[in-house]
């Protein structure tokens, strides 16, 4: 029969043995929080990639089914992007895309997020946008990206934009992959004026 003082050894080392699990826990909590970010994060401008806007345009569309709030997809084009690249490596283009993340961020309100796609192109989802509101976002992105130019030596990169916009419409229920191929396609026929605003249909 165990003695007491052997009971209370056997007591203190579960109790540390708690403690352990306890701690391994917690730090195994953090590392997944970490990876989290990790995989949703662009490594060139800290901004999400697409992983990371794909779930924030996962959560609006969830809004919008279940409460019929409104909201728009964009994308941003800034074709110059891609010519960077032959004169300045890709220094020059990663320098370009955090300089035009930076900028397309700002224009933005609070509440909207948005992430880099590609070489030349980020996406925004923009919450509670509507008709109305197109005209004011299309505006103050195309002039704050006009006016910060990028200057590479002696070159002087025009952050002239390409935008298109696709809006939510009543009744129509579509998954973020869908909904980003549809604004992908669109942005291949851009406007005069490079701009497209167009509603999604079923």
């Amino acid at each position: 029969m165990a003695t007491q003082e052997e009971l209370s050894t056997d007591e203190a080392r579960i109790a540390e043995l708690k403690g352990q699990i306890d701690e391994l826990r917690l730090e195994n909590g953090t590392l997944r929080l970490q990876l989290d970010v990790l995989s949703s994060t662009d490594i060139v401008t800290g901004l999400p990639n697409t992983n990371g806007i794909l779930q924030t345009l996962d959560s609006v569309v969830a809004r919008h089914n279940r409460a019929g709030e409104a909201f728009g997809v964009m994308l941003v084009r800034v074709p110059a992007i891609a010519t960077i690249g032959e004169h300045h490596g890709r220094a020059g283009v990663n320098d370009a895309l955090r300089h035009a993340g930076a900028l397309i961020a700002a224009g933005l309100r609070r509440l909207d997020m948005v992430g880099r796609l590609d070489d030349s192109a980020f996406l925004a989802v923009l919450p509670m946008l509507d008709e109305a509101g197109c005209d004011t976002v299309v505006t103050r992105l195309s002039k704050l990206l006009a006016s910060v130019p990028m200057t590479f030596e002696r070159d002087r990169l025009e952050m002239k934009p390409q935008i298109t916009i696709a809006l939510s419409a009543p009744g129509v229920d579509l998954g973020s992959q869908i909904i980003v191929g549809r604004v992908l396609e669109k942005s291949d026929e851009p406007g005069d004026d490079g701009v497209q605003i167009f509603k999604l249909s079923a």
